[in-house]
């Protein structure tokens, strides 16, 4: 073995156990067998410290959460930002459609034509009113409120769960 790498070993059963502060034990092991476990290693080089799935689990949960924020802020641009302006695009897209079937269905008949594009350019002027900035936060905040909140706590609650079934599935279907 070279001099820079040590490892802890079990005499019966030769196995790596994990090493807690000073006193070494099997995974979840209690206090007294720890001490027990304590009497039965040898050192036979240096020492490496074996991580336990507790700490695993709990770095993936941590790792979650995180996502879980970052998309939560990302959601929260979405709606307050990006959702106004495409619908914004979206009403326009809308009035020229409606304006090229002004010009195709009465294009024999000036004076209908002119009374269908007024029709199109008053229904747009409302529509898109309720797009821009000062209108969208006045008057669907309560909305805009749910689809924060609720919207990312749905998702979470559900990704949860699907996990807690994964794990369960994965143990064998044991608690």
């Amino acid at each position: 073995m070279g001099r820079d790498r040590h490892q802890v070993v079990d005499t019966k059963a030769s196995r790596q156990i994990e090493l807690r502060g000073i006193i070494p034990f099997e995974s979840g092991a209690s206090a007294s067998s720890a001490t027990r476990a304590w009497r039965q290693v040898r050192i036979v080089g240096p020492l490496a410290v074996v991580g336990s799935s507790e700490q695993m689990s709990t770095n993936v949960k941590r790792g979650f959460n995180r996502l879980f924020i970052v998309l939560t802020v990302l959601w929260a641009g979405y709606c307050l930002f990006v959702f106004p302006i495409q619908m914004h695009s979206l009403r326009f897209e809308l009035y020229l459609k409606m304006n090229q079937v002004c010009y195709d269905v009465n294009s024999a008949n000036p004076i209908l034509r002119k009374d269908c594009l007024a029709f199109n350019d008053k229904t747009y002027l409302n529509d898109i009113s309720s797009w821009e900035w000062s209108n969208y936060y006045r008057n669907k905040w309560m909305y805009i409120l749910a689809a924060l909140v609720l919207v990312p706590l749905a998702v979470y609650g559900v990704c949860r769960a699907a996990g807690l079934v994964f794990v369960w599935v994965a143990r064998g279907f044991r608690t």
